[in-house]
């Protein structure tokens, strides 16, 4: 059914804006999926970025957090950041698509 609806608004509302709202959902999903690994899991690029710069004595100064935590905070709010984006993005282009359709299509709201 997914499949079936991805294709049905490629072909429907624009592949170039379809592409930007889903790559923005996945890369939102690629960040929550590294959030939810340990600290210590080999594939967790905040601890890599943490270890291999030098962001404590930074981070202490200015948030009173360790790097690992600023960076894993900032990280939460790019990808809420993003979630927020590819939603506009979609809703953008269902009102967009029903605009087209406004012709054909009559709402009555009654008391």
């Amino acid at each position: 059914m997914g499949l079936f609806m991805l294709i049905f608004l490629w072909i429907e509302l624009g592949r170039a804006r379809l592409l930007l709202a889903m790559s923005l959902l996945a890369l939102a999903v690629g960040l929550d999926f590294i959030e939810g690994l340990s600290e210590d899991h080999r594939w967790n690029v905040y601890s890599w970025l943490a270890e291999s710069t030098d962001l404590d004595s930074w981070t202490e100064a200015r948030f009173e957090a360790s790097a690992y935590e600023t960076l894993e905070h900032f990280s939460r709010s790019i990808e809420e950041a993003l979630e927020m984006a590819a939603n506009s993005v979609l809703w953008f282009l269902f009102l967009r698509h029903l605009g087209t359709r406004g012709d054909e299509l009559h709402i009555r709201f009654r008391e």
